[in-house]
């Protein structure tokens, strides 16, 4: 139990999270999506089991005021969700998948254990989220409200089924944020300068639909 602690920390200490670059609830997904891609591939369980404990720490609920247009069509909304990807994690269904690469080890199967058992999610905190499927040929913009002098953050994370870029604009069209399309997930943070509605233009790259969660803090 020990050395999977001592691990744990250790791992998330070397998160590029440090005090000049505070993250949020948002930017503690991103930073949990990523380390479990890396744990994933690399079949390194221990990654895989402290990008499920993290992302476990964030509390979602349903998105409310936020309005969607697509061009030319919405998905169908009936992609299933793969159990390694960045969506499923950020859902809370990656647990399984993790359970399954540490069965092995009896640390890491303690520390799942222990973090059904609690079965509460949020110590770090709570986001906003909306999720959607995307369609091939499709942009998606979201319109969202976002309160001035208060740091921001927007992620996307999706299904893996489809590569993901975007366009964060201001009210006045004055680009935020922006990222071609990539297997990444999508993390932008700023402060707003006032009270204002902010505009998501999400692309993608890909043949089949893909679903994906909208998240800001």
């Amino acid at each position: 139990m020990l050395r999977a602690a001592f691990c744990l920390t250790a791992l998330l200490a070397a998160m590029p999270a440090g005090a000049t670059d505070p993250r949020g609830s948002v930017g503690v997904l991103d930073l949990a999506a990523r380390l479990y891609a890396q744990g994933v591939a690399a079949d390194d369980a221990v990654s895989v089991v402290t990008a499920v404990r993290m992302a476990d720490g964030v509390t979602l609920r349903r998105a409310t005021g936020w309005e969607r247009t697509t061009a030319p069509a919405p998905g169908s909304g009936k992609v299933p969700r793969a159990a390694t990807s960045a969506l499923a994690l950020i859902l809370g269904e990656a647990a399984e998948a993790a359970r399954l690469m540490a069965e092995d080890n009896d640390d890491l199967i303690e520390i799942l254990d222990t973090a059904e058992a609690a079965g509460a999610r949020g110590p770090v905190g709570s986001a906003n989220a909306a999720e959607a499927v995307w369609a091939p040929g499709t942009t998606d913009r979201w319109t969202l409200p976002l309160a001035g002098q208060e740091r921001a953050e927007i992620g996307v994370f999706s299904d893996g089924a489809a590569r993901f870029g975007w366009r964060i604009t201001g009210p006045d069209g004055t680009e935020v944020c922006a990222a071609t399309p990539s297997e990444e997930p999508l993390f932008c943070s700023f402060i707003p300068a006032e009270n204002a509605f902010y505009t998501v233009a999400l692309t993608g790259a890909g043949a089949e639909e893909s679903r994906y969660l909208l998240i800001t803090n």
